[in-house]
């Protein structure tokens, strides 16, 4: 498999798991009634598990013989890591305030999800995923 065909697998494993969130904040707040701090991090967390779960049968498939615990730990660091970039990024884009009638939110989401994306998957194909034979 190509890096690009790769890449593409990570790509469309991502947009399941923005669907899965998304949908998990909507069923929580507006079906079950419940707070944003609660619904949002719960909503987070299912699409993390939907995104292990394919980066690891599907985006990343030649490893799954390896260990599922050491993998999740691992993807479990590099999300952690891309989650502080995220705020990060997001805190900085507040900072710096509107350019040009933006949002500085959708400024922020802008900049950062090329960023993450691409460390994660990085970090996913060298460290998390990686072949060990």
């Amino acid at each position: 498999m190509t890096i690009l065909q790769r890449l593409m697998r990570f790509v469309s494993v991502g947009a399941v798991s923005t669907v899965v969130e998304y949908a998990a904040v909507a069923l929580f707040t507006y079906g079950l009634s419940w707070r944003v701090l609660l619904a949002n991090p719960l909503a987070y967390l299912l699409a993390a598990i939907v995104n292990f779960i394919g980066s690891r049968h599907f985006t990343f498939a030649e490893a799954k013989d390896q260990a599922a615990t050491t993998q999740a730990g691992r993807f479990a660091v590099v999300h952690s890591v891309a989650l502080l970039l995220d705020f990060g990024i997001a805190a900085l884009a507040e900072r710096i305030g509107p350019l040009g009638g933006v949002a500085p939110q959708w400024i922020g989401k802008a900049i950062a999800l090329p960023m993450i994306a691409l460390w994660s998957f990085t970090l996913h194909r060298l460290w998390t995923f990686r072949r060990l034979s």
